[in-house]
């Protein structure tokens, strides 16, 4: 059985959209805070310490990054921090120039009972005077020391040597700025880079090492701050919409709308590359759910990085670890599979490894290099499997959080399993195969941190979109309004999406393409490629971007579920069915070269 649907490019969906399904905003958005006067660590930090009660603005809506931290303000940023502010009762202290009354009195108090400070003197603590980096960090060490977290450098016992200005840490800071380095709560720009020890924090430099701290040095834990134990449930009762034939993705249309509208404001709603990947996103939508393992992980990473505050936003919990699992949250689900839906669209960064032993081995080193550099890090495997004849690719997407080369073709593994949470694993290097999670990968690919910005564009608590139209009941208006904001990828080009299994595609000028083993092979020109998992059962797509054909004949691979998407200037067509040889496709229409052949428009 066939089906072919040859869609206009504007589609409308049916249901309206409702206000319950789009996250509201819990973050402070300050007066002094944007993209654009600020770093990417720097803003995501700052939403990250406001989303989580660490550290706040000021009446008039102001957050100062600019401004530089004294000793009290920094220990009251940790009292707040422990959990124990409310229960603590401070009792005399020796420091002369602490007074009782003060609204940092009982924060250093605290931070002197539990051994965190010692004071400039004997008798004094000079609570005004301005706190330096090396300090700043020399108090987060025994903070952390204090709280339980590991302080045991992971990778380097001496990182700080490799800077230029390590001669000027002060001999009780270096310690705590090694740990610092090693945990990338301290992230300069290279192993060289000056890290300024003597320099005067800011509030936004405050934000970051909070931020760095709460990510690397704790990592993905559950509420009662213990060891990493929070899991999503990836079960398909929880993520599709039942027809009674088929088990379809599910997510509602006000967040699909909120998507297509992040695409439109992107691209440009006129452009070709927005109305081919709105086209694309909801012929995915439609197929049989598949996973929403690469969502899952997503919303967790983005959320302890700073760039959406997603459990208060979906459920108005306090941690992640108190989101409901399993999944019967639609809130839960939707933000979730708006993530899924994410790597449809082409802005998508990341690096990708396969097709023989010796790329995989320099990708394994990149991975490891990127990890240790930048922190936990988003990654998708994938491998291959024969069924009754049938080969497929298989993918599932995971963090890691460490990685260690151990020597002898080993690597060890710390990762965040969104279907099991916090584990350790192993990668094997063998003469011919790359092992890991009792699979023999085909290849693999991962998300670099510094670019993985909810593709830059792609946003769920509203820090670019202050307002969202929930009158709307489709994206028909969303495609046709805007004015362009970003390059049209795919002018004079066609975008085509198949499983991920070996086919052939021919174009009407006679060039080819060949796909096996997750390799490309052939004359035709491929401007952009890209492997996308679709759960850790359910085989793969490959998305291409190729030069513009009148015509182009794809022989698809000999499995249960073919199809074929295609979209250009001049051609626009899906196809989904079994038990086809051939598909032609060109401006009049699709040819297939089977019988018994039921055809829908």
């Amino acid at each position: 059985m066939v089906k072919y649907v040859k869609r206009s490019i504007i589609f409308v969906l049916i249901c309206a959209v409702v206000l319950t399904g789009i996250p509201v905003v819990n973050a402070q958005y300050y007066s002094d805070v944007s993209k654009s006067a600020l770093t990417r660590e720097e803003f995501d930090s700052i939403m990250y310490v406001s989303d989580n009660g660490i550290m706040v603005g000021s009446d008039t809506g102001e957050f100062m990054p600019n401004s530089y931290v004294n000793r009290a303000q920094f220990v009251q940023v940790l009292f707040s921090n422990s959990g124990e502010k409310d229960d603590y009762y401070a009792g005399s202290t020796d420091f002369t120039d602490v007074v009782e009354g003060t609204w940092y009195y009982d924060a250093v108090c605290w931070a002197y009972d539990r051994e965190l400070v010692s004071g400039t003197s004997s008798t004094t603590f000079d609570p005004a005077r301005t706190i330096t980096t090396a300090e700043v960090l020399a108090i987060l060490y025994k903070y952390a020391e204090y709280m339980g977290t590991n302080t045991e450098c992971r990778y380097e016992s001496q990182p700080i040597l490799s800077h230029s200005d390590h001669d000027s840490i002060v001999y009780w800071a270096e310690d705590a700025m090694n740990w610092a380095l090693d945990y990338n709560i301290l992230n300069p720009v290279s192993d060289s880079a000056p890290l300024n020890p003597t320099a005067y924090a800011k509030r936004k430099a405050i934000a970051v090492f909070m931020r760095n701290y709460e990510k690397e040095a704790i990592g993905f834990r559950d509420d009662s701050g213990s060891k990493k134990l929070f899991s999503f449930t990836n079960e398909e009762i929880y993520f599709y919409t039942d027809d009674d034939t088929e088990h379809y993705f599910c997510i509602s249309d006000s967040y699909f709308n909120l998507l297509c509208r992040n695409i439109r404001q992107y691209y440009g709603a006129n452009s070709t590359t927005a109305n081919a990947l709105i086209e694309t996103i909801n012929d995915h939508r439609s197929n049989p759910w598949g996973g929403s393992c690469f969502g899952m992980c997503a919303v967790t990473l983005f959320d302890v990085l700073g760039k959406i505050d997603f459990n208060t936003n979906t459920e108005g919990m306090m941690y992640m670890s108190d989101l409901p699992t399993p999944i019967e949250s639609s809130d839960v689900r939707d933000g979730i599979n708006y993530y899924q839906l994410t790597p449809y669209v082409l802005q998508y960064f990341r690096n990708d490894y396969g097709g023989n032993i010796s790329k995989m081995r320099i990708g394994l080193a990149n991975l490891a290099s990127e990890v240790t550099h930048n922190g936990a890090t988003l990654m998708d495997i994938r491998w291959r499997e024969e069924d009754d004849g049938e080969v497929k690719v298989y993918g599932h997407s995971l963090i890691i959080t460490e990685m260690y080369d151990i020597g002898d073709d080993w690597y060890l593994v710390c990762l965040y399993d969104p279907n099991i949470g916090y584990t350790e694993d192993w990668i094997r290097i063998t003469e011919d195969a790359v092992i890991f999670k009792n699979h023999t990968l085909s290849s693999f690919g991962y998300y670099r941190n510094y670019a993985l910005d909810e593709l830059d564009f792609i946003d769920i608590d509203n820090v670019y979109n202050t307002e969202i139209d929930v009158e709307s009941n489709g994206v028909e208006s969303e495609v046709q309004m805007g004015e362009s904001a970003g390059i049209d990828y795919l002018a004079e080009k066609t975008l085509i999406i198949v499983p991920a299994v070996d086919f052939t595609l021919r174009n009407n000028e006679g060039e080819y393409l060949h796909y096996s083993a997750e390799q490309i092979e052939g004359t035709m020109e491929v401007f952009y490629s890209k492997i996308i998992s679709n759960g850790p059962n359910v085989a793969a797509d490959l998305m291409l971007v190729v030069g513009n054909s009148e015509s182009f004949d794809y022989t698809p691979p000999n499995t249960e579920r073919q199809s074929i998407f295609i979209i250009s200037d001049l051609l626009n067509a899906s196809v989904v069915g079994e038990n086809f040889a051939s598909i032609h496709i060109d401006e009049s229409g699709v040819e297939i070269s089977e019988k018994d052949v039921e055809v829908s428009s």
